[in-house]
């Protein structure tokens, strides 16, 4: 069972798949590096709204399992 994403995982997935077809950089753990420079920047509200995101995908994942306990 996959964990529910965080709201900056929405927020890197929502890029990324905007940017896909410009190919600009191909690495992932450079383009994890700037979004999160891009993140800790980024407009209280535009944060605000990853974060409902997470919390309404969160609240279904509880739904789907209610019993899910996460254990590395």
């Amino acid at each position: 069972i996959p964990r529910p994403r965080n709201a900056f995982m929405i927020f890197r997935s929502a890029y990324c798949a905007n940017v896909k077809e410009s190919q600009v950089e191909h690495d992932h753990r450079m383009i994890s590096k700037i979004l999160g420079e891009v993140w800790q920047n980024l407009e209280k509200e535009k944060k605000e709204y990853y974060q409902r995101l997470a919390a309404e995908e969160k609240a279904a994942h509880r739904t789907l399992y209610p019993n899910y306990r996460f254990s590395p």
